[in-house]
């Protein structure tokens, strides 16, 4: 049986849509507010403004956007630096892009669900949790090291906090 088919009927598990990822982060404990698009669901999880977008059928597509921009001559660095992350996990992708104007460097992770067979809820609340732990990891590593951090070598992971989901004014979520 195909790890898409739902054990007990033999049905194919739902379509993922923004309804049932706003479910799934519930279920992982974020209050999320309103939903104002039907393909989109945009909220901020640990200060990075992050888009979950189904508006492909075949992928979930998780994209972190790093809150800061980094001046167009560190471009090189910041690829650098991206092609170690990404040639050192198995799921997601450090993605840095010049400005149209050449001014700045943007940097956002990308992690992309396949869900075009569809997932059961279970499955739904695992990938959204995976990829946003994915995405918010890959971002965090391109942040300098906190003088505490550096320090005590401790870090938020250790010390026990959660991604936590606050209201961007669009699709937003209540932290």
């Amino acid at each position: 049986m195909a790890w898409f088919k739902d054990a007990e009927n033999g049905s194919s598990a739902p379509a993922v849509t923004v309804e049932r990822i706003h479910r799934a982060l519930s279920a992982l404990g974020f209050a999320m507010g309103p939903m104002e698009t039907p393909a989109k669901l945009v909220a901020k999880f640990d200060g990075y403004v992050t888009v979950l977008d189904v508006s492909n059928p075949t992928f979930l597509m998780i994209r972190a956007h790093f809150p800061e921009e980094f001046p167009s001559e560190s471009m090189g660095e910041l690829i650098e630096k991206a092609n170690e992350w990404n040639a050192s996990t198995l799921w997601g992708t450090a993605v840095p892009q010049l400005q149209e104007d050449g001014s700045n460097v943007l940097l956002q992770a990308e992690v992309a669900c396949l869900i075009d067979q569809g997932l059961n809820d279970e499955q739904l609340v695992t990938a959204v949790d995976l990829g946003l732990q994915c995405s918010l990891s890959c971002l965090d590593s391109f942040r300098p090291k906190r003088d505490e951090e550096e320090s005590d070598g401790a870090s938020r992971e250790e010390a026990g906090e959660a991604p936590q989901a606050q209201d961007d004014g669009s699709a937003g979520a209540e932290g």
